[in-house]
């Protein structure tokens, strides 16, 4: 399967990639594609792959305790998942479910690492942009997160979150 520059310039992560910086990328990763309906990642799996969508709409559900399953997010054609487990080896968080034929860039940690060793400025480069990523999904969670808390909990419930907080800024430890 032939990917274009088009494909690429769909995903920010990439448009400040010089188009040789951009071939050494595409010499490393698949192409994969995936009917409606597929789950492309697994909650609770353990896999160490990044996805960059360049065709098509994902969405990103989690099972509760009680076997609910709830939608967290969608993804279109642009965006990245599985930089979590990518980076931070555990297993998944939640599971991506394609909802219409989807076309991905997967990349295995193996193949970036491959990528630092042949060319460090696209590793260095695509680190960089899911770092931005991933800050800009944790501050809409804590602002989010916060805003339930001081509306909807009791004193307990905010004491809670405060000293959980506080471990998750200061305390690498859990």
């Amino acid at each position: 399967m032939q990917v274009t520059e088009d494909d690429l310039a769909c995903c920010g992560i990439f448009r400040e990639l010089t188009p040789a910086h951009r071939r050494e990328f595409l010499e490393l990763v698949e192409v994969r594609e995936y009917e409606a309906g597929r789950t492309i990642l697994e909650e609770g799996g353990e896999t160490r792959n990044i996805w960059f969508i360049i065709a098509g709409v994902c969405r990103v559900e989690m099972e509760t305790d009680n076997g609910e399953t709830h939608e967290l997010a969608r993804l279109e054609r642009g965006s990245l998942f599985g930089e979590m487990s990518f980076f931070n080896p555990a297993p998944h968080s939640a599971s991506v479910i394609a909802d219409t034929d989807v076309r991905v860039l997967r990349m295995s940690s193996e193949q970036f690492a491959q990528l630092e060793i042949s060319g460090l400025r696209p590793a260095y480069h695509i680190a960089r942009e899911t770092a931005v990523i991933l800050s800009e999904r944790l501050r809409k969670m804590d602002e989010w997160v916060s805003k339930l808390v001081a509306r909807d909990s009791e004193e307990p419930q905010r004491q809670e979150w405060a000293e959980f907080r506080a471990k998750l800024y200061t305390n690498w430890e859990f």
